[in-house]
Formats: C-alpha cells, sequence, structure tokens
C-alpha cells in the first residue's frame, strides 16, 4: 500500500501501512521506499506518498535460500535448495512446515547427524569488481554442539587457509570474517531458541554488522574484497576443493529461515527492504 501524499498521517498507521513493527524505530526507516532519507532526522513530510517496499528482495543475489521454495511435506529430507545440495542422504537437513519463526517453515539441521549442505560447483563472486559483499539471514541457534558452528563458509578454489567469507557462532556471540580480513564479532550476546535477522555487509574497505535491523557492529580500513570462484557450505566447514566433503568442527544446531548472499554492497534502502521481507516472514511462506 501506498501512504497518503497530503494531509494527518500517524506513525502507527504509516507502520502498519508499510508492513513495519511499531513503535518504528528509525533504522528501519532510513533509505525506506528510496525517498526517505539515510540519515539524520525523518519528519512526516518524508513519508507521503512512500509505497510499501515489503514484498521486495533485492535483485542479485548469488545464494537465494527460502524455505517458500521448497515443495516438500514436514520432515522431508532436503536434497537441494537452490544453488545447494546434499548427495549423501545420511547428512541431509530436515524441512520443517511449522514451527519455525512467525510458526512458518525452516531447515533444521542436526550436529551429531552431521547435516549440511554444500555448492557441487564453484560459485562465481565479483565482490572485487563490485567492491562488496552482503548477507542476510533468519537464524535460531539451538542449543550448541560445540563452541564453533558455522552457519556459512566459503573457501576460494581449493584453499586451505583464506576464509573468503563466513558467519559462524562461537560460545553465545556471532562472528564474520570476509577475504582474509581478521574476526569481527559484536559484543552482544543472543538468546539460544530465539530468532534473529542478522546481516552483514562489506562495501569497500568498510565492514558492518546488523541484528533486526540494528548496527551492532561496524569497522573500516578492513581487507579489500577480490573476485573469486567459491566453494561454499552451510552448516559446515568446507575447503580444500572437495565442497561434499565437509572437514572436521563447525556442524551446528541450526534452524534457518532464510540465507542470502550477494557479491555485492546492498544499499541502506536494500537492507532496510529485504529486512521487511525476511522479518515478516515472506522467505517463509
Amino acid at each position: 500500500m501506498t501512504l497518503q501524499s497530503t494531509g494527518k498521517l500517524s506513525m502507527s498507521d504509516a507502520a502498519s501501512n508499510l508492513s513495519l513493527s511499531y513503535p518504528v524505530s528509525l533504522s528501519t526507516l532510513y533509505g525506506y521506499g528510496g525517498v526517505v532519507p539515510g540519515s539524520g532526522k525523518v519528519s512526516f513530510s518524508n513519508l507521503y506518498g512512500v509505497a510499501n517496499a515489503s514484498g521486495a528482495v533485492p535483485s542479485g543475489a548469488r545464494v537465494n535460500l527460502q524455505p517458500r521454495n521448497l515443495a516438500l511435506s514436514n520432515a522431508s529430507p532436503v536434497t537441494s535448495w537452490d544453488v545447494l545440495t546434499q548427495a549423501n542422504s545420511a547428512k541431509r537437513p530436515v524441512f520443517r512446515t511449522t514451527g519455525g519463526f512467525l510458526n512458518k517453515s525452516y531447515i533444521s539441521f542436526l550436529a551429531t547427524s552431521s547435516q549440511f549442505l554444500y555448492a557441487p560447483s564453484a560459485i562465481t563472486m565479483q565482490c572485487g569488481t563490485n567492491a562488496g559483499y552482503t548477507a542476510v539471514m533468519l537464524l535460531k541457534f539451538r542449543d550448541p554442539a560445540s563452541d564453533w558452528e558455522r552457519v556459512y563458509q566459503g573457501y576460494p578454489g581449493s584453499s586451505t587457509t583464506n576464509d573468503y567469507m563466513n558467519f559462524t557462532r562461537y560460545t553465545q556471540r556471532v562472528q564474520t570474517k570476509y577475504d582474509g580480513s581478521g574476526y569481527r564479532s559484536p559484543t552482544q550476546t543472543f538468546s539460544q531458541n530465539t530468532w534473529y535477522t542478522y546481516a552483514f555487509r562489506v562495501s569497500g574497505t568498510t565492514s558492518q554488522t546488523r541484528r533486526d535491523n540494528t548496527v551492532v557492529d561496524s569497522s573500516t580500513g578492513g581487507a579489500a574484497l577480490s573476485n573469486c570462484s567459491l566453494n561454499l557450505g552451510v552448516a559446515a566447514n568446507i575447503y580444500g576443493g572437495a565442497p561434499s566433503v565437509a572437514n572436521s568442527g563447525g556442524n551446528g544446531n541450526i534452524d534457518i529461515g532464510a540465507l542470502f548472499i550477494y557479491d555485492r554492497a546492498l544499499s541502506d534502502y536494500e537492507m532496510n527492504t529485504i529486512y521487511t521481507y525476511v522479518s515478516t516472514g515472506r522467505a517463509q511462506s
């Protein structure tokens, strides 16, 4: 729905029509509709004529994992999901039709069964050309199997030493790393068995982590990104040029309600748009 262009407008009405949670935070509004300012003060006049952006996923995702795209019955093993697969039937995660975020569908990974997914072919990532990278995910960490649990991990070619990208649970915090940079770890802890929307964005040499669309960590002067052919795995350590064979450690008790990876930095407007899309359950049904 599009908001009115003149007259009285309340923030509760705006939230309802734009599919935003009320009370509305400034970080949620920044860049919304491509017309709301990306920082500083936001006035009601900035909201006149803004259209609901909740139904859009920014274009160009190299990985687009949405449970809504899986036509499976409850408790079915997941053989493939977008660009990922699992040839070993004993290591396939499970699709759940209900019980996830907003009681909607999700994919459940069990560490003791070494469940994970991987890309059977390397994914071309133009992060150097585009000077950016973004990952957005809807996650729930269950009781941990170990201190380290991978959400996703990617290595270039046959490298066994250089994480091109990863997002990891470490005890009660998350950590992320990209293209040879050091680990970034927000100070905020999370609660187990609670759904969160996380986003990590690199633009040039600046990185930013968001949780539920609030910035919880940022850094400047990091490593510059390069292009690569990426071996990618979800819920496991993947390296050495053989992504179907996960290395020891890194498997996690993780539920995933969405995972998007881009080889570019999403704009603030796109970050807000995809957050609204994910946080209202549209990736799940």
